[in-house]
């Protein structure tokens, strides 16, 4: 499966399932963005993605925003995030 051209918003992408989520939308050839409630740990996991697959476009939100979904508040963060991203790139974004 190529994503090539998508942009995929990866939430928990520190650890575990998040993570590899990550990194096969990377490897699929996506552009990720990546945000959790860790910042060391997420900047960890960009870096680990940038070794593993040179090339990869991966951003994080984790100098900007570190993410608790636990708070159910934050979710406006993440769909005001996804609206922004949304009239930038129409067609990348579902």
């Amino acid at each position: 499966m190529t994503l090539t051209g998508r942009t995929a918003i990866v939430t928990g992408a520190s650890v575990g399932l998040g993570a590899a989520i990550a990194e096969h939308f990377a490897a699929a050839g996506a552009s990720v963005m990546i945000c959790a409630r860790n910042a060391a740990d997420l900047e960890a996991e960009r870096k680990k993605i940038f070794a593993e697959q040179p090339g990869a476009r991966v951003r994080s939100f984790a100098p900007l925003l570190q993410l608790d979904l636990r708070d159910h508040r934050r979710l406006l963060v993440v769909r005001h995030c996804r609206t922004k991203l949304r009239a930038r790139h129409p067609r990348r974004i579902g």
